[in-house]
């Protein structure tokens, strides 16, 4: 438009000088050098008529003023296709925009934009630097700088996202960000208020699919020694490396499963290994096809297969066994006093009253030790007195077993009673023993009252 308006100022003023000069220029056109000049050589200024009526002049500082757009205001410079210059005024009203048709029109009265004291919006895609056509709201065929904040629900980018010293030196995203590849050089947060302090912040969840989270520590945040698993329900203190379960969680499974298909489902119970299940608060199940479903219950080992598992019901108490829906082993509880002791079973988990060792099954050992008190020794006592066989055979017709042994009904009832039997029967052993040995004693008389008889005989029989 400039180039136009100049153009047109020196054909005029070669036009009116040749006028006022023929002698030295020619309408036909002038030979000039280098050094000749078209103008003033002082300050005043080079004027312009046509008709004898001025149009337009260059001023001593050289701007250059048209008397047709004098009085218009302030306003822009058009021309039509025959060259003529046209003066567009501004219209000095902040609501309307200039159309590609030349004329202004308000912002309002075009479909899909909106203007008001907030500013301008519009429905429209917008394209800057882009193709005629923008595919997105806002479409940017090149680089952007902004100075302040983007705030946008999501963010696609195609490419990349750089963040520099000389443009921005950390990136915060307050809502969502999906990206192919994100490059910051500085600190990058995601839902932080205010500068993130390190390589990635996130004040919120994150959300990982099909993906990994690869690094070589993981740390509470400052100021903590806790790192949550989960909601909140697994915990673990890296000051004193160990798991724990929140108690004041509100989760409805608070228990830790390790293990393939291991379930922790139980407040504060355990599941490892393979198929294991603690449903019980605070107990262990570990193993393949194991289950502890009572309130501190533990069990240990395998069951037979996925459908008949070892399984511990009753609560308190330990079940060791594999490749069997039955426990091997089974630690019964205590009655929680102070130095109580539980029962065992081996083969059995059912432990009469008052037993300590229940077997089911056959004992073999090459040594048995029996802690025993008031043995039957006494029965050597000079004071104990021995029943006589008359009594002996009256309490056998009575009661139709040896004294100091059970009988067979209670022991049909109540079992056999390992140390009560075998003293029984040393009593009734040592008591035979000193029978036989006081009949010794009367054979030995015996003979000898014979020995003494056959002697008196045979001296009768010579004296005959």
């Amino acid at each position: 438009m400039k180039k136009i308006l100049i153009l047109s100022a020196l054909a005029l003023s070669a036009t009116a000088f040749a006028q006022q000069n023929s002698p030295f220029y020619s309408n036909s056109g002038n030979n000039m050098s280098s050094t000749d000049k078209l103008g003033s050589t002082n300050s005043a200024p080079l004027r312009f008529f046509t008709n004898n009526t001025h149009r337009g002049e260059f001023s001593s500082t050289g701007d250059f003023f048209l008397d047709a757009l004098a009085g218009q205001g302030t306003g822009l410079v058009t021309f039509d296709n025959s060259g003529k210059i046209i003066s567009l005024p501004y219209p000095n009203d902040a609501t309307k925009i200039l159309l590609g048709n030349g004329s202004w029109s308000a912002l309002s009265t075009l479909s899909g934009w909106t203007i008001s004291y907030g500013g301008i919006a519009t429905s429209y895609n917008v394209g800057i630097g882009a193709s005629p056509d923008p595919l997105y709201k806002l479409n940017v065929g090149g680089d952007a700088n902004i100075s302040g904040t983007v705030y946008a629900n999501g963010v696609i980018i195609a490419s990349h996202v750089k963040s520099d010293s000389t443009h921005t030196t950390n990136a915060t995203i307050t809502n969502s960000l999906t990206t192919s590849n994100a490059s910051i050089t500085g600190n990058a947060g995601i839902g932080v208020i205010g500068t993130p302090t390190e390589k990635l912040e996130v004040n919120g969840n994150v959300k990982i699919s099909n993906g990994k989270i690869m690094t070589p520590r993981i740390s509470p945040l400052p100021g903590d020694t806790i790192i949550h698993i989960g909601d909140s329900s697994i915990l673990y203190n890296n000051v004193r490396n160990y798991y724990y379960v929140d108690a004041n969680s509100n989760i409805t499974f608070k228990g830790i499963g390790y293990g393939t298909y291991c379930y922790g489902v139980g407040i504060n119970g355990v599941a490892l290994g393979y198929n294991s299940r603690c449903t019980g608060a605070f107990s262990i199940a570990h193993g393949v096809d194991v289950v502890s479903y009572a309130a501190k219950s533990m069990v240990i080992g395998s069951g037979a297969n996925s459908n008949d598992r070892l399984i511990n019901g009753i609560p308190n108490s330990l079940m060791i066994g594999f490749n069997s829906n039955v426990p091997t082993i089974f630690v019964a509880s205590a009655n929680g006093q102070l130095g109580s002791t539980g029962n065992v079973g081996i083969g059995t988990t059912t432990i009469p009253p008052g037993i300590k060792l229940a077997v089911c099954g056959t004992i073999q050992s090459k040594e048995v030790i029996i802690d025993a008190s008031n043995w039957c020794d006494f029965v050597f006592d000079r004071n104990y007195h021995r029943m006589t066989w008359q009594e002996k055979l009256a309490y056998i017709n009575a009661n139709k077993h040896l004294p100091a042994i059970t009988s067979e009904k209670e022991i049909e009832t109540n079992g056999l009673k390992t140390y009560e039997s075998m003293k029984g029967m040393m009593q009734n052993i040592e008591e035979n023993t000193l029978d036989i040995i006081d009949l010794y004693q009367l054979i030995k008389k015996q003979n000898e009252e014979i020995i003494d008889l056959k002697r008196e005989i045979s001296e009768l029989k010579q004296k005959k």
